[in-house]
């Protein structure tokens, strides 16, 4: 019968949580802001895991405008083809289209602020002060926002 060593290994390493309760903390300190109720989106220019959290903000709000824009194409074709006018549809497309151009503007802004926070960072400080970890992050800012157009 083979031995659990589960235990000894733990003992053994000093990352092994000391107790149930430590082991069960979240890993990401957004989740864990989340669950506290606190504003995940901070400014521009904070932590790393701020800046993943207004990306996934950019990515859903991106998503809502496709998830709209299909919408609006059945709706315009029903409206053509309609042989009367139907104000609840017409409504509708209105509503979908301003609520398209809020959101794109957010993730527009959005993009540029980051844009503007990466370009002003290398300008700042000249490379070699910088650590390790701060010029990943800064290429991997530069890398997600630069697929934005200018």
């Amino acid at each position: 019968m083979p031995r659990n060593r589960l235990e000894e290994l733990q003992a053994a390493s000093k990352h092994a949580p000391a107790t149930e309760e430590e082991e069960m903390k979240p890993l990401n300190k957004m989740k864990e802001r989340e669950k506290k109720g606190e504003a995940v989106a901070a400014g521009v220019g904070d932590d790393f895991q701020g800046f993943l959290a207004r990306m996934e903000e950019c990515v859903s709000a991106v998503d809502q405008v496709e998830k709209n824009t299909l919408e609006l194409r059945s709706l315009q074709r029903r409206l053509l083809a309609a042989t009367h006018k139907d104000e609840a549809s017409e409504r509708r497309v209105d509503d979908l289209a301003a609520q398209n151009k809020d959101l794109a503007k957010k993730v527009r802004e959005s993009l540029r602020a980051e844009q503007d926070w990466c370009q002003k960072r290398e300008e700042e400080k000249s490379p070699k002060k910088r650590t390790p970890q701060a010029l990943r992050e800064l290429q991997m800012r530069k890398t997600q926002v630069g697929c934005a157009p200018d």
